[in-house]
Formats: structure tokens, C-alpha cells, sequence
């Protein structure tokens, strides 16, 4: 049994990078990541409530887009890739709740289950 072997990049690309596909054996354009998007609407409303809130929203908004389910927790390595601490995640959490945001459910001992209302999806006006 032979293996196949990775054809060289050829030079008749016109100066696209591509990749090699090891499925199908071929040279291929690289396929585009996901990027999530926020909506614009509620940004405005959320600076007003605190400090850390939206940069909790958008933690919120992105672990929703990237697991595409509800609800969610945030564990503190999450949190801390969006620069936030402790305090700052549960003060950011409350205000969030309190505006209609969000619903939490708070489990003594374990991480808040949070789920996103029409509100913090930006659906509602």
C-alpha cells in the first residue's frame, strides 16, 4: 500500500493561497471561519446600565453564537478571555438581569445558567 503523497504548491494559482484537502486529495481555497455578530440596537442601552455589563453581554452573545444553545455558563476562562473578573462578571450579570437582558439561574456552588431574552438577542424593540 502506497501513500499519497501532498502535491506541491503550484506556482498557476494567480497568487491565491490554497490548502490541501487530505479528503479529497486536491488543492482548495481555505474555507472562511465564523465569525458571530452582535446586534447593534440594544449596545447603547447596555452602556448606560454599568460598567462591566457589556462587556458581559457581549461574552454572553458569543458563547450563545459559538454553542448555539441555551442556556449557557460562563467558567472564569471565558470570562477572563474578555478581560473580566470575578466581581466584574457577577456585577455585569446582575445589571444584565435587572434590564431584562438576560434570566439567570443561580445554583449555590455552581455557575449561573444564563440564558438570553429577546431583549439581549436584540430582537426586541
Amino acid at each position: 500500500m502506497t501513500r499519497r503523497r501532498r502535491p506541491p504548491y503550484s506556482d498557476s494559482n494567480d497568487g491565491k493561497h490554497l490548502v490541501y484537502d487530505k479528503r479529497t486529495g486536491e488543492l482548495r481555497e481555505p474555507t472562511k471561519g465564523f465569525v458571530p455578530t452582535l446586534p447593534l440596537d440594544p449596545i447603547a442601552e447596555i452602556r448606560r446600565i454599568a460598567p462591566a455589563a457589556l462587556s458581559v453581554w457581549m461574552l454572553c452573545h458569543f458563547l450563545y453564537r459559538c454553542n448555539r444553545s441555551q442556556p449557557f455558563k460562563i467558567n472564569r476562562h471565558n470570562a477572563a478571555i474578555f478581560g473580566l473578573s470575578q466581581h466584574e462578571k457577577l456585577a455585569g450579570l446582575d445589571a444584565l438581569e435587572k434590564a431584562g437582558f438576560i434570566n439567570t439561574d443561580r445554583n449555590k456552588g455552581q455557575g449561573h445558567l444564563i440564558q438570553l431574552t429577546e431583549k439581549g438577542l436584540g430582537y426586541a424593540r
